[in-house]
């Protein structure tokens, strides 16, 4: 309580939504009059160029500098309502995507991640739940309060569309986590929930459920290995093979004695798995063998998600916020790699490498056959080749390598893409200036003329 003059304010901390202010000068008829937002329990995480996005139990996004890790600092505060749960942020190019519960989709421009701009706030039809995942021009999340996975049109991401509803509990439960995986120029969802289960998402109108794993276990999370899935539950860790998507196989696994296992985060040969206030590494070099190599102990908390850059592993802990932890001792590593920008004669590739280290794309249009490559020597984590005088509406197959300074390699599966179909059409023109029919004065030396097309195009 606080007093200026005759005037009575009462402060008031809630478990998750801050301090709220209220006049209570006439205690029986109290005036609420702000809230101030505090960092509480943070569970979802994501990370963009030494800025960490944390969603928490509190209306929104907080934004902390991290390029010192061993010195973060707050820098921004994102109101877009609701309570994050881990799983509910995802960053694609300069845009946040968030879904909240009991909030709807938040589209944030962070350019500049000191100064966001929420260009979209609680849009959509139902409340967005974790996970939400953005891939290329489409976006994917739960959506409810349960049963369904939203699928929105994000090439403008300033205007998102709802372009289709996928009702999921005609064939699983809940869950809290997903991967995109591709294989042969398919995407697939992997959903960890009573049973691991394998969408086709690529009519994005119409999922089918193509393969399950039933193993009578209620799944926690899932990242991906490679063509394998590693999933946790109640005191495990599976391994599951997904080169045959119509039977996914469990080809290893491993007690965790204890352990309320709760994510999993693979980078490079390992498994990072949190369970409450620890983290357990596991090796995953042979899948069907893992092994516990190591686990640490936090002073606290719950852990909920698990993102890297690479070098550290940002962690979310609830009650304890985040932990910020350096990685050590792994080799050279590609991850995050990425197809983007696909058109009728070219296609980007990009990826991250956890160690400065060249970059290299081999690529061809047979499986296993790569007739063609594109380097560039520049030592750098962050990798990106532009292919180019590609053939229209054409399958190609690629992989991309790193060497470091010291010739270490590292090397990553195949990848596939098609291209688009060859563009025949013209652009439709509509004159926007001078309006038809339009007089000029006598005298007139110039003027200006604007066109619109209904697609980019040269003028």
């Amino acid at each position: 309580i606080y007093h200026t003059g005759n005037i009575e304010f009462t402060f008031m901390s809630g478990n998750t939504d801050g301090i709220g202010i209220f006049n209570t000068t006439n205690v029986s008829n109290p005036c609420f009059v702000k809230k101030i937002c505090i960092l509480g329990e943070a569970k979802g995480v994501a990370l963009k160029d030494g800025y960490m996005f944390l969603g928490a139990r509190n209306d929104g996004v907080w934004v902390i500098d991290v390029t010192d890790p061993e010195n973060p600092n707050e820098v921004a505060f994102i109101y877009t309502g609701g309570r994050y749960w881990q799983n509910g942020l995802d960053i694609q190019d300069n845009y946040l995507y968030a879904a909240a519960a009991w909030s709807k989709l938040s589209v944030i421009n962070i350019t500049n991640p000191e100064s966001p701009v929420a260009e979209v706030l609680n849009y959509g039809l139902r409340n967005a739940n974790n996970p939400i995942i953005a891939d290329g021009n489409w976006l994917y999340f739960k959506a409810g309060p349960k049963d369904y996975i939203d699928v929105y049109n994000i090439s403008d991401p300033q205007n998102p569309t709802l372009y289709y509803e996928f009702n999921y509990s005609i064939y699983f439960d809940d869950f809290d986590d997903a991967e995109i995986y591709n294989q042969n120029g398919i995407s697939y969802l992997i959903i960890p929930s009573n049973g691991l289960y394998i969408l086709d998402i690529s009519n994005k109108s119409n999922f089918e459920v193509v393969g399950s794993w039933e193993c009578g276990k209620e799944l926690a999370a899932v990242d991906l290995y490679g063509d394998y899935a590693v999933v946790v539950y109640d005191k495990g860790l599976s391994v599951v093979d997904l080169s045959n998507v119509n039977n996914p196989v469990e080809v290893g696994n491993l007690i965790l004695p204890g352990k309320t296992c709760e994510e999993v985060l693979v980078f490079s040969n390992y498994a990072f798995v949190g369970a409450l206030s620890t983290i357990t590494i596991v090796n995953l070099s042979d899948p069907t063998n893992p092994v516990v190599e190591d686990e640490i102990t936090l002073t606290g908390g719950r852990i909920k998600q698990l993102v890297t850059d690479g070098i550290y592993i940002y962690a979310t802990a609830a009650d304890y916020t985040a932990y910020i932890l350096q990685i050590q001792g792994l080799p050279l590593t590609i991850y995050d790699l990425k197809i983007t920008n696909i058109d009728q004669d070219r296609a980007t590739i990009t990826w991250r490498t956890n160690y400065e280290a060249d970059s290299l794309v081999k690529y061809g249009t047979q499986p296993g056959i790569y007739t063609e490559q594109v380097y560039d020597p520049t030592l750098t984590r962050f990798h990106s080749i532009t292919l180019t005088n590609l053939q229209p509406d054409t399958t190609y197959y690629l992989i991309v390598s790193s060497t470091d300074a010291n010739g270490n390699l590292a090397e990553s599966q195949e990848l596939s893409f098609k291209t688009k179909q060859a563009d025949l059409t013209p652009p439709a023109i509509t004159v926007i200036n001078p309006v038809n029919n339009s007089e000029l004065l006598g005298g007139t030396k110039s003027i200006e003329i604007i066109i619109q097309t209904d697609e980019p195009a040269w003028c």
